[in-house]
């Protein structure tokens, strides 16, 4: 049944994000709309790597190219929806991540092997500015939190991250190290933080009927 809820229901739930999103048209949104395609991608993306994993492919490769792209669309979002990275900031951090991760794969991590360092500093970055968020959201005049979608949207985005950092960072090490005990624990753990994440967004598709 674990293995089912890591393997199988977890992944599928990214559904119920891009149904609430699709039912409260949110790609009119540009916000939202960013984050549908952000889910849209990201469940394309598990269906391949599963798929290849399946026929004995290592999926790796495409962890490193998710990586990148994954980071780019929260900073999209972050930059262009919620106007919180400058454009030279945008442009600086943008490139930065890139050139890290192509050096990463070339002469640290290989394509074939988890890309811990890539995927632990792209979530330490977004927890950074999820944060900004919420501060420069403290210093607004008052609205209701609920009815907001960003609230929900980047509060979803900031529990995956800020609890999957250090899964990120050592996963390399868990995998050689941990009993499958803990190993399993720990996906387990982690798919819960996908599903939060998940669900937290479904809400903040929802209550965006309240802003048109």
């Amino acid at each position: 049944m674990k293995h089912l809820y890591v393997t199988l229901i977890v992944p599928a739930a990214v559904a119920i994000p891009l149904v609430a999103g699709l039912y409260n048209k949110v790609y009119s949104n540009k916000p939202l709309r960013i984050i549908f395609f952000y889910l849209l991608f990201s469940g394309i993306s598990d269906l391949v790597a599963r798929t290849l994993g399946v026929r004995g492919i290592n999926n790796l490769p495409l962890l490193h190219i998710y990586t990148l792209i994954e980071f780019l669309i929260m900073m999209a979002y972050f930059h262009n929806g919620l106007k919180l990275a400058g454009g030279p900031q945008f442009t600086t951090i943008t490139v930065l991540f890139t050139l890290l991760t192509i050096l990463n794969f070339v002469f640290i991590q290989d394509i074939y092997h988890y890309n811990s360092y890539p995927r632990s500093i792209a979530a330490l970055v977004i927890i950074c500015y999820s944060i900004q968020f919420f501060i420069k959201k403290s210093q607004l005049p008052q609205r209701s939190w609920r009815t907001e979608p960003a609230n929900w949207v980047v509060g979803g985005i900031m529990v995956y991250f800020c609890n999957s950092f250090l899964y990120f960072a050592f996963l390399n090490v868990i995998n050689e190290l941990a009993s499958l005990s803990i190993y399993f624990f720990l996906g387990g753990l982690h798919a819960t933080f996908v599903l939060l994440m998940y669900l937290l967004i479904s809400i903040g598709f929802l209550v965006y009927k309240h802003e048109r």
